[in-house]
């Protein structure tokens, strides 16, 4: 078993033996993911310092590094002083994954993008952008110096004003209409990624819900089939007819 901690180290456990030590490979800096290869000879970590090690469990030798910072790096968050393009200290991976076969590495975090790596060339393949939804924040990579001041940015949607004159909305029974309701902006992120056991598909977790991106095209949801007799009363048919299959696509 292997963990990570925010101490810049993981550590290998033998479940089997419990009096013997653990082994330690130290980083430059805290370390917030690791994966297993499937044949458990390597293990690559994340660090908050963007970078991808991978390292030798054999004989505990750091193998290589791959430095993500700029990969990943994009989109200007509502409080950030520096512009996109300068601010890639905040941007790390917080979950990593292998592919099947071992040769190439799913990484996401607190990022827009999603990264693709091929680990023998140390390369980065390719990056997804995992949402274009301008109402979450980081996700546009320039944002209206106007409302921005040397307190904050101004956000027309808030008001700083008395608690009694925030909300205008009257509800029964109350004195004041301030309903305790608050908005803020949601930071885009991907909490979690993996690759499928074949390797030409693999899935992401977001604050927009799960993506599914697939080398496939049978994958793509095409609503052009779906007529007005398909109804849940028509599934409930089927399933009373013992069609089960056709139920199914139905459903």
């Amino acid at each position: 078993v292997a963990s990570a901690s925010w101490d810049g180290t993981i550590k290998l456990w033998d479940v089997y033996k419990t009096n013997t030590p653990s082994e330690t490979f130290q980083h430059t800096s805290d370390v917030v993911c690791l994966a297993w290869r499937f044949d458990g000879k390597e293990i690559c970590t994340g660090t908050t310092g963007g970078l991808l090690s991978f390292w030798n469990t054999e004989d505990g030798k750091l193998k290589f590094e791959i430095d993500g910072r700029r990969d990943i790096a994009g989109g200007r968050k509502m409080n950030d002083r520096m512009t996109s393009d300068n601010n890639a200290s905040s941007r790390y991976f917080t979950s990593i994954c292998y592919s099947a076969d071992g040769t190439c590495v799913l990484a996401g975090g607190n990022s827009k993008y999603v990264c693709i790596y091929e680990i023998s060339q140390q390369i980065l393949l390719k990056k997804f952008q995992v949402t274009f939804n301008r109402s979450l924040d980081g996700v546009l990579d320039e944002l209206n110096s106007k409302r921005l001041t040397d307190g904050g940015p101004l956000d027309e949607e808030d008001d700083s004003g008395d608690e009694t004159t925030y909300n205008a909305v009257s509800i029964p029974g109350a004195k004041r209409g301030d309903d305790g309701s608050r908005k803020s902006r949601v930071e885009v992120l991907t909490s979690q990624v993996a690759f499928s056991s074949t390797g030409r598909e693999w899935a992401a977790v977001s604050g927009e819900g799960l993506h599914v991106y697939s080398l496939d095209d049978d994958m793509v949801f095409d609503p052009i089939f779906l007529t007005e007799n398909i109804t849940p009363a028509a599934v409930q048919a089927k399933l009373r007819l013992g069609d089960y299959g056709i139920a199914l696509r139905m459903a």
